[in-house]
């Protein structure tokens, strides 16, 4: 193609966004799928294209790694077979976006392990690289990461190893130019004058250009430096400290390469020793979650049978005889609690419930909704013909449906993905969290579904997290099982993201199998209460049937960019097993400088039975899980009805 591509390498939180966003003032084109930037992190953007993230994740994943795991990747990685369908990938990314552009740059701090994975795929497509390697202090980088990522800085100073000594091992004898962080911000002229000279990077710059960077790097976002922070004693900081402090004499001098050399050795003689210690205490954490997987499943037989007791009781005669004198006397003690309670209950509001008792409707809510698509599971000889879908090497979407027991349900929910004709290839990835029913048995026979199965029980958020991580689409959609999509469902999805690049999280308009509203977008209060909009109300009146922006969607049906997820780490366990992980992803989403919006031109039918092994607990989990949604995110709720339209700050 002969374009030249230029690499940036650097351990995250090392000043790569501001050598790229340098770089692409001066005429690198990293491309239009750019990650937002972070209204904390990178308020002037990360510079990391979205799709090449969420593919180096995978690829990550694929390997048994991680952005932020230590352990070094195995010897000739990138040689394995199953690496040319990232290969192929890749390689349609960079035809996309990049086939007609002369200076190109890629900028992920992935790359500094992934670069021969990299090296290979430009190689075979006829681009000329060049490697530009920005080093940050490592205790500031250190520093950063535990106060971004709550990560140890020795596990800090190890990832910065890590990145640093593969970035130079890699990229050694080619076209390269090493750098710091603190000399860009102190003179970036002088930083990359070694660019400049090279025409082969293709920087140009002019007065109006070198204007634009000066206001670009903003010296008071080096939040961490590096004489705010006490020497380290331990061998991973004190060699990370001590290779950054002499890389000046070692540019001058020509020795780089034998620094990094021995840097590494020393490295790999302090794990071989930490080894046994290591090994040590992964046998005693599996020891104690093995005591508390035990605790926990004794808790909740605890709470079920606790549960059912109390269910026997209000079941009872005599519970039924006494409502009306606990009526009486709560109304008596709270008024207007209470009669608040009652209101509640029956889903309106004061001004709508007294309307009600003066206007009733003159249609049935049934008849003014458009007719559902309803799916009937075909005789079992027939199913597996009926239930085909094709194979996809390249879905652009993966419908990810988690399912545990209700096989009925689960293929009721895939014979409406099967009649939701779309114009875009998605893939279905099922995902059974140890199903004790047929699921297993039924749907690993289903010819273009992707079947997974959890070896144990671990529960809605850890199974969608897995699912994610399998997932080869660009954008993730997570569905309930319970759901039949409507015709259009998934392609109005989509249209969000097409249409509004702002775009964090997409949900659609669901309804009960009734026909009448479940929800239409989600609102919190200031006390974390979830509000479904116009829930038990005619799905025809205007306020839900606008697309609009809302506070969040519920996970049971919600499509997000599936870098945008790996990105932020997926749904949050700390609310495991379930409950208001979909709240969460959504503030943080909003956090990071993206919106959510209610789709209403796509419907799923929702008939609200559980996905999940939740007991008669479930009120008890969702306390919990409300209590530490609050805790985070208390100064960021504002109290407001449902159709109120008020907006997260």
């Amino acid at each position: 193609m002969g374009s030249e591509c230029t690499i940036v390498l650097g351990m995250h939180r090392s000043g790569t966004s501001a050598l790229s966003g340098v770089l692409a003032k001066a005429g690198i084109d990293f491309g239009s799928r750019l990650l937002l930037a972070g209204a904390e992190e990178n308020p002037k953007g990360f510079w990391e294209h979205s799709d090449i993230v969420a593919l180096h994740d995978k690829l990550l994943h694929s390997l048994g790694s991680a952005w932020d795991n230590i352990d070094p990747l195995k010897e000739a990685w990138w040689e394995k077979s199953f690496l040319s369908t990232f290969r192929h990938d890749l390689r349609e990314i960079l035809k996309r976006d990049f086939t007609h552009v002369t200076h190109w740059g890629v900028k992920d701090p992935r790359l500094c392990r992934l670069l021969p994975f990299w090296q290979r795929v430009l190689k075979e497509t006829g681009y000329r690289t060049r490697h530009v390697l920005i080093l940050r202090h490592p205790m500031e980088v250190a520093r950063s990461l535990h106060i971004r990522n709550g990560i140890s800085e020795l596990r800090a100073s190890m990832l910065w190893l890590e990145y640093t000594l593969a970035a130079e091992r890699y990229s050694r004898g080619l076209p390269r130019v090493l750098l710091r962080y603190e000399d860009l911000l102190s003179d970036w002229r002088l930083a990359i004058s070694p660019l400049l000279k090279d025409p082969d990077y293709g920087l140009q710059l002019t007065p109006d250009t070198e204007m634009e960077i000066d206001a670009f790097l903003d010296h008071h976002l080096r939040h961490h430096r590096e004489h705010d922070i006490k020497s380290p004693a331990s061998t991973p900081l004190r060699l990370s400290q001590e290779l950054y402090e002499q890389l000046p004499s070692l540019l001058r001098d020509g020795q780089v390469e034998e620094m990094f050399a021995t840097t590494a050795k020393q490295l790999e003689q302090y794990r071989q020793e930490m080894a046994p210690w290591l090994d040590c205490l992964r046998s005693d954490l599996k020891n104690c979650q093995r005591k508390l997987d035990s605790s926990h499943r004794e808790f909740n037989h605890q709470i079920d049978d606790l549960e059912r007791e109390n269910t026997r009781i209000k079941s009872s005669l005599t519970w039924k005889m006494g409502s009306p004198l606990r009526l009486a006397q709560n109304l008596i003690q709270s008024p207007e609690q209470t009669l608040n309670e009652i209101v509640t209950r029956i889903k309106v509001t004061p001004q709508e419930y007294g309307q009600s008792l003066i206007e009733k409707p003159s249609v049935e809510i049934t008849s003014i909704v458009p007719t559902l698509v309803q799916v009937e599971i075909p005789p079992s000889s027939e199913l597996l013909n009926t239930l085909a879908f094709p194979y996809r090497a390249s879905p652009l979407v993966s419908i990810i449906v988690p399912v545990f027991n209700r096989l009925h349900l689960t293929l009721e929910c895939l014979l409406s993905l099967i009649h939701c004709t779309s114009s875009h290839d998605f893939e279905v990835i099922v995902i059974d969290d140890a199903s004790l029913d047929d699921t297993p048995d039924v749907l690993q026979h289903i010819h273009g579904l992707r079947y997974i199965r959890n070896p144990s029980n671990l529960g809605y958020i850890e199974t969608c997290n897995r699912a994610a991580a399998e997932a080869f689409g660009r954008y993730l959609v997570f569905l309930d099982n319970d759901t039949q999509v409507q015709p259009g469902w998934l392609d109005a999805l989509l249209a969000v993201f097409e249409q509004h690049p702002e775009t964090g999280i997409a949900g659609s308009k669901l309804l009960n199998t009734d026909g009448s509203l479940q929800e239409a977008g989600a609102e919190l209060t200031a006390e974390a209460f979830t509000i479904s909009r116009g829930e038990g109300g005619a799905p025809d009146k205007d306020a839900y049937n606008t697309f609009q922006e809302v506070t969040y969607v519920s996970a049971t049906s919600l499509m997000i960019k599936t870098s945008i997820f790996y990105a932020l780490g997926g749904f949050d366990d700390v609310y495991s097993p379930a409950y208001y992980c979909d709240a969460d992803l959504a503030m943080r989403v909003r956090q990071a400088g993206y919106r959510i919006y209610y789709q209403p031109e796509s419907v799923a039918v929702h008939r609200r039975t559980t996905t999940r092994q939740i007991p008669a607990s479930e009120a008890n989990m969702s306390l919990g899980s409300r209590l530490i949604f609050l805790a985070r995110w208390e100064d960021k709720l504002l109290l407001h009805n449902a159709t109120s339209g008020s907006e997260m700050p």
